[in-house]
């Protein structure tokens, strides 16, 4: 976003004449807040996006062992479907500042609780990736168009400069 908006907006400023600089100045400060607090709003549309859908895709084989402890703490016999699809349901309302909101609990058994905690890591991890790959998408996109910006003529310049 650095090599976009500031290259961008350097140009936008340096178009425009002298005695209109501090608006300018104001509006595009302006418009860049905004902006930017719709693009986080959106990045974090697409990541707890992402968080439902790696939730769906993130492998999860627990071995026998764990589907004993998982057992214990549950209180009944469950098998490895019914704890992966415990584990992709919980973990698909996952908040961000809260960790998982319907995982289960630290139980004390270090077994089930590694399992879970390894689960909901891979699936956050997957998440935060593809939001990455998305964000660097469009920055790359973004790049291009920036490195076509005409340098401001001359005589623009030295007036920008003696005001």
């Amino acid at each position: 976003m650095g090599f976009c908006m500031m290259p961008s907006m350097a140009a936008a400023l340096a178009r425009v004449p002298p005695q209109y600089t501090s608006r300018a100045s104001s509006i595009t400060n302006s418009l860049q807040r905004v902006s930017s607090s719709i693009g986080i709003a959106i990045l974090v549309t697409i990541l707890m996006a992402q968080v439902g859908t790696a939730a769906k895709q993130t492998s999860c084989q627990p071995s026998q062992p764990v589907l004993i402890a998982a057992s214990s703490v549950l209180h009944h016999p469950v098998g490895a479907e019914q704890l992966c699809a415990q584990l992709q349901h919980a973990t698909s309302g996952t908040s961000l500042q809260g960790g998982p909101a319907a995982a289960p609990k630290p139980s004390g058994n270090v077994l089930y609780d590694d399992f879970v905690h390894g689960y909901v890591g891979n699936v956050l991890s997957t998440s935060f990736d593809r939001t990455f790959a998305f964000i660097a998408i469009i920055t790359i996109v973004g790049v291009i168009p920036a490195l076509f910006l005409r340098r401001p003529e001359r005589s623009l310049r030295r007036s920008a400069v003696a005001a």
